[in-house]
């Protein structure tokens, strides 16, 4: 008896130190892919100091409020105007990384900026981003 639960113990733990990794991994691709798009995105892309924060996923973002995310950012003068998002499908759960970084504008005058990146379940598409 107590073998088998010796047994038991272990494979929870090796299947909890696997699901551990195997989510670094995800968060280190959302973090990689947020930062290449704001670098191709930005209309001035001097940006350091870029931190990724939380990561999860939620089922709380609509196809609307994603096209809403859309629309508010194309407007905003520090990105370009035709952003390319390469999928318009909303997965009724997504998921989100919160990064922080700062920019430098053309009179070396450094500003933080915060943003919300929503991703496809798969972490394949970015969908939209928010400012916070």
């Amino acid at each position: 008896m107590r073998k088998r639960i010796l047994k038991l113990s272990f494979v929870i733990v090796s299947t909890l130190i696997m699901l551990s990794l195997s989510s670094c991994g995800d968060s280190y691709k959302a973090k990689s892919m947020a930062k290449d798009f704001l670098n191709e995105n930005l209309t001035n892309p001097d940006m350091s100091s870029f931190q990724a924060g939380t990561f999860g996923k939620t089922s709380h973002v609509s196809k609307e409020q994603i096209m809403e995310m859309r629309k508010f950012v194309s407007k905003l003068p520090e990105y370009k105007n035709q952003i390319s998002y390469t999928s318009n499908e909303v997965p009724d759960t997504v998921t989100y990384l919160r990064v922080n970084y700062n920019l430098t504008d053309k009179n070396n005058k450094e500003t933080k900026h915060s943003n919300t990146f929503y991703f496809d379940k798969e972490l394949t598409h970015i969908l939209g981003f928010t400012i916070n």
